[in-house]
């Protein structure tokens, strides 16, 4: 899976407290089960029956799933772990995760190979346990039932339906991570030094990579108020270091992650990211079998850990041991963010953040990272409705330009891949007079196409043209500027001695006492800096007489004959003979 782009799934955890007697009376049948004081109280304030509705509906979907999971668990009953399946093929057969999205991996296959390794051996240890149920799509239990290979992608909302549907407790997906394709080698590979790599469109460029991405990370929901989905991450980040495994670097292998949000009816959730299949090393480790199950034992033993830390239950046995219930402050701060999200998805402004306070109020000053997760997320509301309150006043007084620049500001405050925020998006965009789900945005206007890619005919290039100069780790000056220029070997010294001269003229500011004002002022000056050419990409520019005047360290240049001179990668080098010869 991507690290920055990949299909994700979520879950719902919420659980409830019986609230003593001293709690708000319960005025409406359809609620099923008694509710803490505050969930009860924010019922009886509700007087719209449509959205009184839509709050018992998830509440009662709440309780049943979780209310009465130790009085479920003694009557046999057994808690619903779903698989949302990992990318899949795509109506025109390409696998999603594989050639469509220029995720394959060093090998060429797509992330789904692996996902289904992963996922057959998780399901494995599962299905042992008579206190747990799996469910997922009907063609992906084929798979891991080993009855199939095959498996179509499903949208989010489906993820989500189909879990509801099932009453899961847990919604997990196993992925493996990647880097995007014009971080690769060749779309192949994230070994570090100078590749070429293609982006949008088919151009190529030379892009110098450093880093060697590898290692484990799980992502959790960051709406999870209850903490369950970060307890997870955390105890199977433990397990795996524990095991030998190494972290990723972003946040040590266990990452809270807003891209969650698709799901927000499920916060519950946990997407596991079992290392780079875009790293040579770490993908050889997944083709051993044995590794595959080394890390889905390490993720299951870790759901039990999580699930007895949090819920008090032991289902490791044949028979379930209790030693608690979940904290009565923890059902009720779940409950209470589930109604936050369901006034923020009707725009309820003034209830949802009227609900996080009270979120707030009751997590008291303890550090909690799903708490003030809910704070940010009010604190950007209320920037974005104050934004529209004012473009609504402009409006009003028939200032339409005025207007629409704070239609514009209060669009743009919200992040544009945050779910959470789409009711408010959506509103913003309609007094913008933006078309619903067209590609165009406030921000930017109409949307830039990818210029169509034309062939530009090879030829030699001037000598002042900018040349692409390459250093890799361990290579020599000499050997750097022969394969950039191809010059006649009697040339090469000459070239080799004027690059470790080279100089380059920079303006700089600089600190200088100004007699005049009686001070230490900064002023512009000119300063000479000598170049070094240490591994990496440089767009170095000569005069007439091959000296360097101009020199520039960069991280990517695009493989563009007509403005770059490079025997190596463009043919083009000013040196470049002028009738091609053949070769094989």
């Amino acid at each position: 899976m991507q690290l920055y782009s990949s299909r994700i799934g979520a879950v719902l955890f919420i659980s409830f407290l019986l609230f003593p007697i001293h709690a708000f009376p319960q005025t409406d049948d359809t609620v099923k089960s008694p509710q803490p004081a505050s969930v009860q109280k924010i019922l009886n304030g509700e007087k719209d029956a449509a959205r009184r509705s839509g709050l018992i509906d998830v509440i009662n979907r709440m309780d049943s799933t979780y209310t009465n999971l130790h009085a479920n668990l003694k009557k046999g009953g057994r808690m619903v772990i779903f698989f949302d399946p990992a990318h899949g093929k795509l109506p025109d057969g390409r696998w999603q995760g594989g050639e469509a999205t220029g995720r394959a991996s060093c090998t060429g296959r797509p992330e789904e190979y692996y996902s289904i390794i992963l996922s057959r051996a998780l399901y494995g240890y599962l299905t042992k346990n008579p206190h747990i149920e799996v469910k997922s799509t009907d063609d992906f239990m084929e798979v891991l039932t080993g009855d199939s290979n095959s498996y179509n992608n499903i949208p989010f909302s489906t993820t989500v339906e189909l879990a509801k549907k099932h009453n899961a407790f847990l919604l997990i997906s196993e992925h493996l991570n990647n880097v995007s394709v014009v971080y690769k080698a060749c779309g192949k590979m994230n070994i570090p030094g100078i590749h070429i790599v293609y982006g949008r469109g088919g151009r190529k460029s030379l892009r110098y990579i450093s880093d060697f991405y590898s290692g484990f990370l799980t992502l959790y929901n960051k709406l999870d108020a209850s903490g369950f989905s970060r307890k997870f991450a955390l105890n199977l980040k433990e397990r795996l270091i524990d095991q030998g495994l190494r972290p990723n670097s972003w946040e040590l292998g266990a990452v809270g992650d807003s891209r969650f949000t698709y799901f927000v009816d499920f916060p519950l959730s946990v997407i596991f990211e079992s290392g780079f299949i875009s790293n040579p090393h770490e993908e050889k480790n997944f083709r051993n079998p044995q590794f595959a199950v080394k890390v889905a034992e390490a993720q299951y033993k870790s759901l039990l850990d999580t699930i007895n830390e949090i819920y008090g239950v032991d289902i490791s046995g044949r028979h379930p041991s209790f030693s608690k219930e979940a904290s009565d402050r923890t059902n009720e701060l779940l409950k209470l963010s589930r109604i936050a999200v369901y006034y923020l998805r009707e725009t309820e402004t003034a209830k949802a953040v009227a609900v996080i306070r009270k979120m707030e109020q009751l997590n008291g000053r303890r550090a909690n990272p799903q708490i003030s997760y809910f704070t940010n997320i009010k604190n950007n509301v209320l920037r974005a409705e104050n934004l529209y309150a004012t473009g609504a006043r402009h409006a009003a007084r028939r200032r339409q330009r005025q207007a629409r620049r704070y239609y514009r500001l209060a669009w743009r405050s919200l992040s544009y891949n945050h779910p959470i925020y789409s009711a408010y998006k959506q509103k913003y965009a309609e007094m913008l007079h933006f078309r619903s789900g067209s590609e165009e945005t406030p921000s930017c206007g109409a949307v830039r196409k990818n210029r169509p890619v034309h062939p530009i005919a090879v030829a030699k290039a001037p000598l002042t043209r900018p040349v692409i100069l390459t250093v890799e780790k361990g290579q020599s000056l000499e050997d750097a500027i022969d394969k950039a220029l191809g010059a006649p070997a009697e040339l090469i010294p000459a070239l080799v001695a004027k690059f470790s001269r080279g100089e380059v003229t920079e303006r700089v500011r600089v600190r200088r006492y100004s007699a005049k004002r009686k001070r230490t002022i900064r002023v512009w000056a000119t300063r000479r800096r000598r170049i070094r050419f240490d591994p990496g990409i440089y767009v170095v520019t000569l005069n007439k007489n091959m000296n360097i005047v101009g020199s520039k360290r960069v991280r990517s240049v695009e493989l563009d004959p007509s403005r770059y001179q490079n025997q190596l990668y463009l043919k083009n080098s000013y040196f470049a003979v002028n009738e091609k010869r053949r070769s094989l």
